[in-house]
């Protein structure tokens, strides 16, 4: 990044917001010269510190600024049999967790591939694959891999399962509804 490598900090101002959440680190919003709020972009996409920053953020375009840590639907809403977890309604599909990696149960034809981008290619994701991503996957490379697989996709962090994103958050979260208030 450029602000790394030159070791300064760099202030961009702009009227369009989009561009603003796209390269800014930290993001200020202000009305009438009154700095009205400042934080990371998904956190002010997330919880607008009030009426005037929510309609200025409304029709924002998420793919780029929110994180699948704060889409997910964690664990603790999942069913769950023992060390399983049932990550797939429509398909049954389960997982199992040990106290460091999953593991799919029972699932003949599918199988778990852990993501890496900048390693794996979109090529290695098929209908047959459940992919394993870091909490941190950027929303439009989630609704990527989602699309390619067909499948949930597991958000894993040390081999430990957090969530899982199907199509109902991924939905959810393009129609503006955000379920989860936390930023990553």
């Amino acid at each position: 990044m450029l602000q790394e490598k030159l070791n300064k900090t760099i202030l961009f101002v702009s009227h369009d917001l989009d561009e603003a959440l796209k390269i800014g680190n930290n993001i200020a919003i202000m009305e009438s010269g009154r700095l009205i709020q400042h934080g990371k972009p998904e956190e002010i996409i997330l919880n607008p510190e009030n009426d005037y920053v929510r309609d200025f953020v409304a029709h924002t375009n998420p793919l780029n600024v929110l994180k699948g840590r704060s889409l997910m639907r964690p664990t603790s809403e999942l069913k769950r049999e023992d060390s399983r977890l049932q990550v797939c309604c429509s398909q049954q599909v389960w997982v199992e967790q040990t106290s460091d990696s999953l593991s799919l149960v029972k699932q003949p034809g599918l199988s778990l591939l852990e993501w890496d981008s900048e390693q794996n290619k979109l090529e290695d994701v098929s209908p047959s694959t459940i992919v394993v991503v870091s909490p941190d996957i950027a929303m439009r490379e989630a609704i990527e891999l989602k699309h390619r697989s067909g499948q949930p996709i597991l958000l894993s962090e040390r081999g430990k399962l957090l969530g899982v994103l199907n199509d109902n958050e991924l939905y959810r979260a393009l129609l503006g509804n955000y379920k989860s208030t936390k930023a990553a």
